[in-house]
C-alpha cells in the first residue's frame, strides 16, 4: 500500500467516525452544509 492509499483510508476511517466536516455558509441563514473536506490532524 502506498502512502496516498494510506491516506484515503485513514480520511475514510476519519469520515466514518466523525461525519462529514459542517461549514458555515456566509448568507445561508445559519444553515450548516455539508463540506466534503476535514482540517485537523490525524495521527497515523
Amino acid at each position: 500500500m502506498n502512502l496516498q492509499e494510506t491516506m484515503d483510508k485513514e480520511l475514510e476511517t476519519h469520515r466514518m467516525e466523525h461525519g462529514p466536516k459542517k461549514r458555515k455558509t456566509p448568507g445561508a441563514g445559519g444553515e450548516d452544509e455539508e463540506d466534503g473536506t476535514v482540517e485537523g490532524d490525524i495521527t497515523l
